[in-house]
């Protein structure tokens, strides 16, 4: 076993509106995204550590529900435009290049931001993102 098989946490984020997917297809444990023509995915500058995803799963009546807490701390104003009901799925890639996908077309996920801001000059700004939702499925890695 060498050392980056141990490699934990996530290393870049990124985000689609769903409204932006032309096709979702999972097939076992991964799924293939298919954008819209000239729609691309948006992805978020983060700081050192600053994907922190939280995924619990809990039993329902209709079998395991697994809950989504995506927090992203991004360095500076991303400029995504969160609206309440808005749709997204994202997309988390681990150091061995892994990439696990949080929501889905038909279970999306959504989002709040706040800014950050600094009462000292040297101080750090930038954007605290927050992505919520559920998905009856494990959460599913990203085919080529």
């Amino acid at each position: 076993m060498t050392t980056t098989d141990r490699m934990g946490g996530f290393i870049s984020v990124r985000v689609i509106e769903t409204k932006n997917i032309d096709r979702f297809i999972i097939t076992g444990e991964t799924v293939k995204i298919t954008l819209l023509p000239g729609k691309q995915f948006t992805e978020i500058i983060t700081k050192k550590e600053g994907i922190s995803p939280n995924i619990s799963a809990t039993e329902e009546k209709a079998g395991q529900l697994f809950n989504i807490n995506l927090q992203i701390s991004a360095k500076n104003h991303t400029g995504l435009k969160l609206i309440p009901f808005n749709k997204f799925v994202a997309v988390c890639e681990n150091p061995i290049g892994t990439e696990y996908v949080l929501g889905s077309k038909t279970y999306p996920i959504t989002g709040i931001k706040q800014p950050v801001f600094s009462n000292t000059a040297d101080g750090e700004m930038g954007e605290t993102i927050v992505f919520k939702g559920n998905q009856p499925f494990f959460p599913l890695i990203l085919s080529e």
